[in-house]
């Protein structure tokens, strides 16, 4: 019966924000959200949070990227890789922002291309809650069971 009774006041205290929370405390679900930026905006489209198109290459980066068998049809901001693995996601109120280090060879890339090359893009936030959609029911079932099993 303390069991039972146990489960109802969690239950209680699981709220949309809670289990959002416990949702971006997976470390799978973090790097799915990373990769949402990292890889399906920057890396295969070229695009920044708004959607909008990152700058071209310049012709002397397109035959240094082809040379190097790069992605060069449009600007990744990737080269050596440094930037993408400094990605992490850092909880705010409400939230979560996806923060990383913008400095590279003496250029700040968010001062340079803005702040929207972090953060998720309005197809991106539409995928995220189909990951959180999915990871909802185990995480709940966690939850509830915590301390009863």
């Amino acid at each position: 019966m303390e069991a039972l009774r146990k489960l109802a006041i969690r239950a209680t205290k699981l709220s949309p924000e809670l289990l959002f929370k416990l949702v971006l405390k997976d470390k799978k679900v973090q790097k799915k959200i990373l990769d949402l930026n990292r890889i399906d905006q920057l890396f295969d489209r070229g695009v920044d949070s708004k959607g909008d198109a990152l700058p071209p290459y310049a012709k002397s980066t397109i035959a240094k990227k082809k040379a190097a068998g790069q992605e060069y049809t449009h600007m990744t901001l990737k080269d050596k890789g440094d930037f993408y693995e400094s990605f992490k996601i850092v909880m705010v109120d409400g939230g979560f922002v996806i923060e990383a280090d913008a400095e590279k060879d003496g250029t700040d890339l968010t001062k340079r291309y803005g702040k929207e090359i972090l953060g998720l893009s309005e197809d991106s936030m539409g995928k995220l809650i189909e990951i959180i959609k999915e990871r909802a029911p185990d995480v709940i079932l966690e939850y509830l069971l915590q301390g009863l099993v």
